[in-house]
């Protein structure tokens, strides 16, 4: 069985296409595409097909070692600012101003994710779980969402009505207020960007701080401008940008979902109001659908082309739209009462009425009279049944009973949805009073924990703070010296991180008896052949183990069971291998590879070995693997691994 790049799904390893998503094995790619089966971050994600392409990133699907979960992977990847050649993961950004553009887009992709991961219990945004540097560059991991765009959705459809629209968008405004006290701007909303999940909720995607750090570096207004969407001030270099400028995008969106039209371009806008003396393009009503004046009121307003005189804030967008509904209601409530008052009114003088009848002959009403009792019949409710129902529906149940309830505990469940309720105090068919308080229990996930910082501290008491956490616990050693020993390298995920209760955080501890392996070149005019040749034999290699770099042994040691020996000169300088522990066997008896010295890299060129499991490692002699010829492979999975600390650029390869 072998896993669909294109869906994630596993199917027989023997089919072309993949009978889940149709996805073929020969479906040609850019050539600056990562390709599928690319490992990232130590081999935890896989990439497979790119699910989409911007002007400064590749969005991918992958696959989650550790959670066994499908995710996208979005890829920082300004076209103007760097490339990548065919068969390479490694980005290579151009030199000059282009650089310093490069970087300052980059440092604003991780500081927006780091922000928006903070977010991850926000309904309306996608979530984010993890963001590290790689290959020259940086990842964000969010949520794979199942689904179409609103775009697609919108195109088969044409139009939704205002009260399917609104709806819909609601929850994403709401996120966004959010995202605002965060001082983050989205810059880019549009049908393009919002992603209907399966179940009919959307969430916005393509939050944009590295767009707008491109833009000022950059003349090119592809970047930051979508022709429809996009507010004037987008258009200018120095435009006045904040809050605002996401509610012109969102009422533009709204614009399109309801009449069926994009929305007049706000420069062509602008020319025709200097020309001819008048605005177009924000009246929904001349669009030819039926919209109520409160709601087009509200999209006019949030579409004026001048900033100072649009809807500020996306919570006064929020409360202009939903005007009438609240009147509405407030309206209602309004008539229930003056109705009630009149009831009672009447009531009061129908009873004058009758005592003044009974007691006409004796003129004396209030001496013939009983007092009236003052005891008030208690009223008994029937207890409904509040189980299995959302936590909303039971307070519109509870609510119209004159009811009061309190929620006694949250227990965890991540089999049931959040917000459920568990159990009730009292027995569903029960009569009770008004006064009764029922108590519930009701479900929630495992709440999202920001990740502590554990990098530098001893092992025992890195694992202490994460697990008092809530968090598990891995660890990985790497090749250390007696000044780290013990201490950790890195993380993942990275510190600041939201993950939930109970998630696996992987640590990479220095180790100072992490064995190395010593090889040797055969020397010229021996009858053997060199490291790197085609097809050299096992014993090509003069292998000796050490368990430091400061302590390698000569040229021909005996001091393991993976020695062979040669008769190269104890002259040969010899050169150190990272091996990962957990090789079978002996990288020297698996591939053959070239070392240059003078650029301090090696080349695998070929796999001659037996082992259906090998990992490369990332360092030989304190030299970086720069390249895995496509003959190392051989249909075996071979992946390139060795633990490194976050942030490095390290390539992974595997089948």
């Amino acid at each position: 069985m072998i896993r669909c790049t294109g869906c994630m799904n596993m199917h027989e390893d023997n089919l072309q296409e993949c009978p889940h998503c149709s996805y073929s094995k020969n479906k040609t790619i850019e050539s600056y595409y990562l390709k599928p089966g690319t490992e990232l971050f130590n081999g935890r994600y896989t990439i497979g097909n790119v699910l989409g392409r911007g002007g400064f990133g590749i969005t991918y699907i992958a696959w989650d070692f550790i959670t066994d979960k499908k995710v996208s992977i979005k890829e920082y990847f300004p076209s103007e600012f760097s490339s990548r050649s065919e068969n390479s993961s490694m980005l290579s950004v151009f030199s000059g101003s282009e650089e310093e553009c490069f970087r300052k887009g980059l440092i604003s992709f991780i500081n927006e994710a780091k922000k928006l991961a903070k977010l991850n219990s926000i309904d309306g945004i996608i979530k984010i779980f993890d963001c590290f540097e790689e290959n020259n560059t940086a990842y964000i991991v969010m949520e794979y969402l199942e689904g179409e765009s609103l775009a697609t959705k919108l195109e088969r459809e044409h139009r939704m009505s205002p009260d399917d629209s609104i709806n819909m968008m609601l929850p994403i405004m709401k996120s966004l207020i959010n995202v605002h006290n965060e001082g983050i701007i989205h810059r880019d909303i549009s049908p393009d960007n919002i992603f209907v999940c399966k179940d009919g909720t959307a969430k916005l995607l393509d939050f944009g701080a590295a767009r707008t750090a491109l833009s000022e570096q950059t003349k090119s207004l592809t970047v930051i401008v979508k022709s429809g969407y996009s507010p004037e001030e987008q258009y200018i270099t120095d435009g006045n940008q904040g809050t605002w400028t996401d509610v012109y995008a969102m009422s533009a969106t709204l614009f399109r979902m309801i009449s069926g039209e994009k929305p007049m371009e706000a420069i062509k806008r602008r020319t025709k109001l200097v020309r001819e003396g008048r605005e177009f393009g924000g009246d929904i009503t001349k669009c030819g659908v039926n919209v109520n004046k409160t709601i087009a009121n509200a999209i006019e307003k949030a579409l004026e082309l001048d900033e100072y005189n649009r809807t500020q804030t996306m919570s006064d967008f929020i409360n202009e739209l939903t005007a009438d509904k609240k009147a509405m209601i407030a309206d209602t409530s309004q008539k229930k009462s003056f109705v009630m008052v009149g009831i009672i009114i009447s009531f009061v003088c129908l009873v004058a009425a009758i005592i003044i009848f009974f007691n006409r002959d004796n003129n004396v009403v209030s001496n013939t009279l009983k007092p009236i009792s003052t005891e008030t019949t208690v009223q008994t409710i029937i207890m409904p049944k509040l189980t299995d129902i959302t936590l909303n529906e039971a307070d519109t149940i509870l609510t119209s009973l004159s009811l009061k309830y309190e929620i006694e505990e949250y227990i965890e469940n991540e089999e049931i949805e959040e917000n459920i309720i568990l159990s009730q105090s009292v027995s569903q068919g029960d009569k009770i009073t008004a006064d009764t308080v029922i108590k519930l229990k009701v479900s929630c996930k495992k709440k999202d924990i920001e990740l502590i910082n554990v990098v530098g501290l001893n092992t025992e008491d890195a694992i202490k703070q994460l697990q008092d956490a809530g968090l598990k616990v891995n660890t990985i050693t790497i090749l250390g010296d007696k000044n780290n020993h013990g201490t950790i390298s890195s993380q993942s995920p990275v510190a600041e991180t939201m993950v939930a209760q109970g998630c696996t955080v992987v640590l990479y501890v220095y180790d100072k008896d992490k064995k190395d392996v010593e090889v040797s070149k055969v020397p010229s005019g021996s009858s053997k052949p060199v490291a790197g040749s085609s097809a050299p034999p096992v014993n090509t290699y003069s292998v000796a183990v050490s368990h430091a770099p400061s302590e390698q042994t000569n040229n021909g040691s005996t001091n393991s069971n993976i020695n062979q020996t040669t008769n190269s000169p104890t002259t040969q300088t010899p050169v150190t291998v990272v091996v990962e522990a957990t090789i079978p066997p002996e990288i020297t008896e698996n591939f053959s590879y070239s070392i240059d010295n003078e650029t301090k890299t090696v080349t695998i060129t070929k796999y001659i070995g037996d082992s259906d499991d090998v990992v490369i490692p990332a360092y030989i002699g304190g030299m970086k693997v720069v390249k895995i010829g496509d003959e190392a492979f051989m249909g075996t999975r071979i992946s390139y691994g060795g633990p490194t600390p976050l942030r490095r650029s390290c390539p992974f390869w595997s089948v």
